[in-house]
């Protein structure tokens, strides 16, 4: 099992009895609001669950205070702690100290380095620049996934030559990792597709495209699952007023998930406004195929679009259509 969401937990189960290595990246107030969940505490409660199931291993963040907390009602022989703090903290030195397990991130002459702890010795994993994902440390989030990836795969067995040639061999393109950074190329401009469906996707993704070179304007279309609160699209939108974007194209999915046909772009653009966003920068375009369609259009030499949280499949067919 690679993943399994909040709300399968709680409709259907977590699917598993127990497993040899579970990971908890995060807890997140994304889903709060939805499903009966209440609050934070009851989505970690939820995700806890997953922490429980492992017998081996449990890989958590160090910096999320709800996932440390997951290592006091483990069941899992050693716990793994991932950090990119360049302090991890009395907790996680500690941990190191004793002969547990972490993911470490320490800057070095030669850039930082991802570094594996275990039994007190430090193993050099590779410089995050070198993560064709990363693209040359723009992107941290993948670095992040890398570290956790790190761990999950020395606990399911894999030596660190082959997690180390398997991070170098993952490649940032349509093949390897579809609607992740997606870089379609063959227009005059730059074209990337991502799932980000929440702020703190939209942040990673946004920080990534205001370090690339743009000799035009950024354009991006986002939007949010229609089930999410009106607080969660009013804190979007103002995730969004805070990247560089020059206009911003509103739309929604296909499945409204209760919402009106025009509700969540609308209030997007509302909230985008409110936030000092000038209206002739927005758009509402509220079908997804209509939005990427109306971005292209709008584009020039120069500029980078930004698709994000669409089907990246119809979308990827979509920017393959001739133009």
């Amino acid at each position: 099992m690679l993943e399994t969401a909040h709300r399968g937990i709680l409709t259907r189960g977590l699917g598993l009895d127990w497993c040899d290595v579970a990971a908890v990246f995060n807890v997140a107030d994304n889903h709060i609001g939805t499903d009966g969940i209440r609050d934070i505490e009851d989505l970690a409660r939820i995700k806890g669950l997953v922490a429980r199931a492992a017998r081996k291993l449990l890989v958590l963040n160090g910096e999320d205070p709800r996932c440390v907390a997951m290592a006091d009602e483990a069941e899992a022989e050693h716990i793994c702690y991932v950090t990119m703090a360049a302090d991890p903290g009395t907790l996680i030195k500690t941990h190191i100290a004793a002969g547990g397990m972490a993911v470490t991130f320490r800057p070095d002459d030669d850039g930082a380095l991802i570094e594996f702890h275990d039994g007190g010795e430090v193993t050099r994993i590779l410089p995050a620049s070198d993560l064709p994902g990363a693209f040359g440390g723009k992107a941290m989030h993948n670095v992040q996934n890398a570290m956790f990836a790190v761990a999950l795969g020395h606990g399911m067995g894999a030596s660190i030559v082959d997690i180390r040639a398997g991070l170098l061999a993952l490649k940032p393109n349509h093949q390897d990792m579809p609607g992740r950074l997606d870089f379609f190329t063959g227009f005059p401009f730059q074209v990337i597709l991502d799932y980000a469906h929440n702020a703190d996707k939209f942040n990673a993704v946004s920080a990534v495209v205001n370090q690339l070179k743009c000799s035009g304007r950024r354009i991006v279309a986002f939007t949010l699952p229609g089930n999410r609160t009106d607080p969660h699209l009013d804190n979007l939108a103002a995730t969004a007023v805070q990247s560089t974007y020059d206009h911003y194209i509103c739309f929604r999915r296909h499945d409204l998930r209760g919402r009106g046909s025009r509700e969540v772009p609308e209030c997007l653009r509302n909230g985008l406004i409110a936030a000092g966003i000038p209206t002739e920068n927005t758009s509402v375009v509220p079908i997804e195929e209509d939005a990427a369609n109306a971005a292209l259009d709008m584009a020039q030499p120069g500029d980078i679009i930004a698709l994000l949280y669409m089907d990246h499949d119809k979308i990827w067919e979509l920017l393959r259509a001739p133009q």
